[in-house]
């Protein structure tokens, strides 16, 4: 496997901006060592695995959030089902994009309490032959769910060539990156956008790049900290704890690149994740639903599906017959590899 250029792309982390600085959690939570969580157990989702995510998993791998007395239960959640997500309680941290915003903006009472990341890490990519972003005029361009920041860089990118997603390009949308990567390898899609570590695998093969969104300095904040507002308010500690063991995660994949390539490597897929906890931890992906090919799915931020009984176990048959209808749910115990 080639090496990736993890501490590159975590540099844009550097950035990490504080809204509990501002005063946004409680001036009621506890300072320094006397912090003692409301909550031991958090339910963290990620909109997808891969580079902008590497703090997090880096500290829920060394155990940085488990030593402060809180344990991560992490799934993948897509952007449409987020807000949702976090309403009910299901959830009770999303690390995301734009999706909040637009739930706040329809009533929803969700807010940010920190945000890690300021600048895109996007590469659009497209078939060889095609190279330029009017190229792709008439074709379609394979990305992660609706809402997320593949779709936030392209509409951005159409409005400036004049262009219009769902007139001029079709977005194909998918639960996560390597689904993504999959359509466009497949020859299924003329155009790509992912991030590492997907952009560099189509990178080794030979499509052109259209966009280094990055290069570009595309500013996009995100991932977010999302929390509803009613739990910041109960669990001020919990989430300075979180923030701190975040911050751990985050030095330590700076410093230690290696053992940050390691999670990278594992985090590719749900099944090497579900190898990634400390004790009593367990790494989840959820399916969202059907992929989405059109241009705004039916039911956009529907609720979360319940966790069925007798599915902790590394894969459900049906996810092989039923790829898209199936859920895996990955269980670790306290061995460690």
């Amino acid at each position: 496997m080639a090496h990736l250029p993890v501490k590159e792309i975590i540099s844009l982390v550097l950035s990490l901006a504080w809204l509990a600085a501002a005063g946004q959690i409680p001036s009621h939570a506890a300072p320094g060592p006397d912090l003692k969580p409301e909550k031991n157990v958090l339910e963290v989702a990620i909109a997808a695995y891969g580079s902008l995510y590497l703090p997090l998993l880096v500290a829920h791998e060394a155990g940085y959030f488990s030593k402060r007395g809180v344990n991560l239960n992490i799934s993948q959640v897509s952007a449409t089902a987020s807000a949702q997500a976090l309403i009910s309680g299901k959830v009770d941290i999303y690390q995301g994009g734009a999706s909040l915003i637009h739930a706040n903006v329809g009533g929803s009472d969700l807010i940010y309490i920190a945000a890690a990341v300021d600048r895109s890490a996007l590469i659009l990519f497209g078939q060889k032959g095609l190279t330029t972003f009017e190229s792709l005029r008439g074709k379609s361009v394979a990305t992660t769910s609706v809402g997320a920041f593949g779709e936030v860089a392209i509409r951005k990118t159409a409005k400036e060539r004049g262009m219009e997603v769902g007139k001029d390009i079709k977005l194909l949308y998918h639960r996560g990156p390597p689904e993504a990567a999959g359509t466009f390898l497949s020859g299924n899609a003329d155009g790509l956008i992912v991030g590492p570590p997907e952009s560099e695998r189509a990178r080794s093969k030979g499509f052109p790049v259209i966009i280094d969104y990055y290069e570009r300095g595309l500013r996009i904040v995100g991932p977010g900290t999302g929390v509803a507002r009613f739990f910041m308010q109960k669990t001020p500690n919990t989430l300075k704890v979180f923030l701190m063991g975040y911050l751990d995660g985050l030095k330590r994949t700076l410093d230690d690149p290696a053992f940050a390539n390691k999670i990278q490597a594992s985090g590719r897929c749900a099944a090497c994740c579900a190898r990634m906890g400390p004790r009593r931890s367990r790494v989840r992906q959820q399916d969202s639903g059907p992929i989405h090919q059109d241009f705004r799915p039916q039911g956009a931020g529907g609720k979360l599906s319940k966790r069925p009984q007798g599915l902790e176990q590394r894969h459900d048959r049906r996810s092989r017959s039923h790829p898209r209808r199936a859920r895996t749910i990955h269980s670790s115990e306290s061995q460690r590899d």
